[in-house]
């Protein structure tokens, strides 16, 4: 494993770093007053052509993404604006899964007419997974996609759906309904099963697709703006349905995702652990031991979950996904623990009077807390420690099944 990074890797890194400090970061305490889409911040993006990243080459993108030649550019984005804009690192992540997973799995003619709008016109998607209830219920989608002639009709409820409103695209995964007299066929010529998922891309625009007022007031991530969404006989083209039948929950996207999440944790943890120092040094008190076991515990910390991320990246460009997979749950799950760590130990360091209004610590702060509630750290452990003592295979499938039934 080569830690170096490639010229490329090391633009992107550069670029999203100067976006962040000379531009999101005077910006960043407007949005999440305001609980609106940073859309100044995404103009930047788009300007960068880092809406571009997980993007196939052959469609005017950088290649990027999980599954493409360089897995670690786009989480090295995220990583930098995470340090002071994590809902605008968060923008950026969901964006890129539903682009990445169209780049991988749609047909040519849908990579060029929807991810070309991403390169001509910067447009912006992101992926409805969520549902109210899902977590209880695991797989099942409560959201359905009925066949009609000439395509879906979509009905339903997406909750947490960040991005949604600022988006010309939504992802929208569903269970199949249809009678299996007449099985439809997916645009790459694969028949479809009852009761399964499916991928579907609904513009935003399309009669039928609303959005909940008053539905994201939350106590942080306000600027990653997630309403909940309705579908009401929202009709959708069968040339609009990404991938085959299950393919999301087969080819564990879910997990693939991982790897973004671990990557604003470490960057938002490494912008607090800076703000932190920044804070010890006006209070004065560098001479404390108290405080110095504690910067520098959290150093270690925040340094090895960065070198899980980035050893997790590189796994997927060798031949084991399942290994990568595995090693992508683990760095998100060790980014998790230290996430949890920093703002358990950080309050204690630094003091009160630095978690006044307006502060970046306080915005910081409740942006990672808010962000990491979803995240079930013992879940995922105790999956993985059953499965270990049952072989390693055993193990790696487990954790591949973890996050589809609602971890």
């Amino acid at each position: 494993m080569n830690l170096a990074l490639s010229a490329e890797q090391a633009r992107v890194q550069t670029v999203s770093r100067e976006l962040a400090r000379e531009a999101f970061a005077a910006r960043a305490g407007h949005y999440d007053q305001l609980a609106e889409v940073p859309v100044d911040n995404i103009a930047d993006l788009r300007s960068q052509g880092l809406l571009g990243l997980v993007i196939g080459r052959d469609v005017g993108g950088a290649g990027g993404g999980i599954q493409g030649d360089d897995p670690l550019a786009y989480l090295l984005a995220l990583e930098q604006i995470a340090q002071v804009c994590l809902a605008t690192s968060h923008c950026l992540q969901v964006h890129s899964h539903a682009a990445h997973y169209i780049d991988q799995t749609a047909t040519l003619e849908q990579r060029q007419r929807i991810l070309g709008d991403v390169i001509d016109n910067g447009v912006l998607m992101t992926t409805l997974g969520s549902e109210p209830g899902r977590t209880a219920r695991g797989a099942r989608n409560q959201t359905t996609a009925q066949a009609v002639d000439g395509g879906w009709r979509l009905d339903g409820v997406k909750n947490y759906a960040t991005l949604a409103s600022a988006s010309k695209y939504l992802l929208v995964l569903a269970d199949g309904a249809f009678d299996e007299s007449a099985t439809p066929v997916s645009p790459q010529g694969e028949r479809f099963v009852a009761h399964q998922r499916i991928a579907v891309a609904v513009p935003v625009a399309a009669h039928g697709v609303s959005f909940v007022e008053g539905s994201w007031d939350p106590l942080g991530m306000r600027a990653a703006v997630s309403p909940t969404v309705k579908f009401d006989a929202v009709q959708v083209g069968w040339a609009d349905t990404i991938g085959a039948c299950n393919q999301h929950f087969a080819g564990q996207w879910s997990v693939k995702a991982d790897l973004g999440f671990a990557a604003q944790y470490v960057g938002a943890a490494e912008g607090i652990l800076q703000l932190a120092i920044t804070a010890i040094n006006r209070r004065g008190t560098t001479d404390d031991p108290h405080v110095q076991r504690h910067l520098g515990r959290l150093r270690f910390a925040i340094d090895g979950a960065r070198g899980l991320l980035y050893r997790a990246a590189w796994l997927w460009t060798q031949a084991d996904q399942v290994a990568a997979a595995q090693a992508s749950l683990g760095a998100k799950h060790q980014a998790i623990d230290v996430a949890q760590q920093l703002l358990d130990v950080v309050v204690q360091i630094v003091g009160p009077s630095h978690f006044g209004p307006g502060s970046p610590l306080v915005r910081q702060y409740r942006d990672l807390r808010f962000l990491t509630m979803r995240e079930h750290l013992d879940r995922t452990a105790a999956q993985v420690g059953t499965e270990l003592l049952q072989g390693p295979n055993a193990a790696a499938s487990a954790a591949l099944k973890i996050w589809e039934h609602g971890a």
